[in-house]
């Protein structure tokens, strides 16, 4: 399916890059950071030639890169990436859109990692809170937000 995407509308294109994140996507699932790492940072160079920053896929390769450098072990780097990533959504998407809380949850995640103790809890509960008003309390979303709150606890106890 990439090389139909690829061949269909070509390697510099926003579909083409959405192919080129799933991909990144899945790899990352399997713990494959290294190769998830890859695809994520070609998607990303994009963002200088053929698509704008604005572009979703951007945001979304921003936070796929820092959640296979966090994956890696390197939260540090991540950070950044992680924060580039939901100042772009800010920018992008309704204030209330519950990717922003999903986005938050993951920053808090990298931020315990990283020993910021205060803004990670910060993060976890108030995006838990969010998310579970808006998705309802069984989605997918809203179970990956508690399991990091969840997680976080623990490591504090």
């Amino acid at each position: 399916m990439l090389k139909v995407k690829q061949e269909v509308y070509g390697e510099e294109s926003p579909q083409y890059a959405w192919s080129l994140y799933n991909l990144a996507f899945l790899l990352n699932n399997q713990l494959r950071f290294n190769e998830s790492l890859i695809h994520s940072e070609q998607i990303v160079r994009q963002r200088d030639r053929t698509i704008p920053e604005e572009h979703p896929v951007i945001s979304a390769a921003l936070q796929m890169k820092a959640v296979s450098l966090m994956g890696g072990g390197d939260s540090v780097s991540a950070e950044e990436l992680f924060r580039q990533s939901l100042s772009l959504r800010e920018r992008t998407l309704a204030p209330d859109h519950w990717i922003l809380d999903t986005s938050r949850s993951i920053l808090g995640e990298c931020l315990a990692q990283n020993g910021k103790t205060a803004e990670a809890r910060d993060l976890l509960v108030q995006s838990l809170e969010n998310l579970t008003e808006k998705l309802g309390s069984q989605h997918e979303q809203v179970k990956n937000a508690r399991q990091r709150l969840r997680k976080f606890e623990s490591a504090m106890h």
